[in-house]
């Protein structure tokens, strides 16, 4: 498509050029061609270095946004993120900066054909990866200067209306039949409303940019839309990349720990619930539709889902103060992706 074609192409010559020219003593070393994706082109630099270069304009700042801020962000997180070390200026015809960092170690997890049913460590390094990336305390230290998502992926009414123009192209070159579902789904989601979640996002997180060796994370890559906005964003990777066990266990570690009032050994099973550790301990049930399952072990953790909303709204409706009114139901997005970083998925 035109809109994601290179508007500046850098070659291995005028790669090595740039680097030999602003890092002389990287001179000596090969340049050697490594990947391109629609906004950078990455070239091997010796054996543990990766330089990358824009392709398109728009790719630009997000570009300034890895140079700026990746060095802060990577000691509060639990994985390897790729840091600057060489930081390029615009040179020899080339407009844009670039930068080079040390080279991770693995393979996308996209290529690396590991089984959904083995990816339980996967989904348990992402969600706690997330659960710090996540918090209110670094937004609070990084998240300053960082733009709202660029994207708008939280504004639901304007991507419903994107969704439904790029439908309409599909359709009309016959690469798509229309359904009645998929419009229910996009009818329901523009009535959704904003978000005032202020999370730092990763904002691109897919299996693609998930390292692994073996079933271990050794690191998440591809930080140009990193920006501010509402965690359910990076939250995508649980529906597109894990399933089954993988997915409950990437839940478990990306949610606060369980509070043992709701969630503890003496507690009955049937009588477990999520709770938003907030004001009053509220909480409210589980749909009814909902099977129970078990939630992968750790500390404090041994509960299982409800099967009936029945049973947690007898046990939600003991503990509410007299006079208070019964929270509402949330919608099954809501309940999957939480869209504030304090919501704590204690029992499943």
């Amino acid at each position: 498509m035109p809109q994601w074609d290179p508007e500046v192409t850098v070659d291995p010559t005028l790669a090595h050029a740039l680097i030999a020219g602003q890092f002389p003593q990287l001179a000596d070393l090969p340049v050697r061609p490594f990947d391109a994706g629609w906004d950078n082109t990455v070239f091997r630099v010796g054996d543990d270095l990766l330089f990358r270069f824009p392709r398109r304009e728009i790719a630009v700042p997000g570009v300034r946004r890895e140079i700026a801020v990746l060095g802060r962000l990577a000691p509060h997180l639990p994985l390897p993120i790729p840091v600057p070390l060489h930081v390029g200026a615009p040179a020899l015809g080339f407009p844009w900066p670039w930068f080079g960092a040390p080279r991770l170690p693995g393979v996308g997890l996209m290529t690396t054909g590991l089984p959904f049913e083995d990816r339980a460590a996967v989904g348990a390094a992402l969600g706690e990866f997330l659960r710090a990336l996540h918090s209110p305390v670094l937004a609070a230290e990084v998240g300053e200067g960082l733009p709202p998502d660029p994207t708008r992926r939280a504004d639901m009414p304007y991507r419903v209306a994107l969704t439904r123009a790029r439908l309409h192209e599909l359709a009309e070159a016959g690469e798509w039949i229309d359904d009645a579902a998929t419009h229910a789904l996009l009818d329901a989601a523009a009535t959704l409303p904003p978000s005032s979640g202020r999370a730092v996002l990763h904002g691109d997180l897919h299996a693609a940019h998930v390292l692994v060796a073996g079933d271990a994370v050794t690191g998440v890559i591809d930080w140009g839309d990193l920006c501010v906005g509402d965690p359910a964003i990076d939250l995508s990777i649980a529906f597109g990349a894990l399933a089954g066990p993988s997915r409950a266990a990437f839940l478990a570690a990306r949610s606060p720990s369980p509070s043992p009032r709701s969630c503890s050994p003496t507690r009955s099973t049937r009588t477990c619930r999520t709770s938003r550790p907030s004001a009053a301990g509220r909480s409210w049930p589980r749909s009814a539709d909902v099977p129970a399952r078990p939630v992968p072990q750790g500390p404090g953790v041994g509960c299982f889902r409800s099967r009936r909303s029945a049973d947690c709204s007898a046990t939600r409706a003991r503990s509410r103060p007299p006079g208070t009114a019964a929270r509402p139901q949330r919608s099954w997005a809501e309940r999957i992706v939480p869209s504030t970083p304090d919501v704590g998925w204690e029992c499943w």
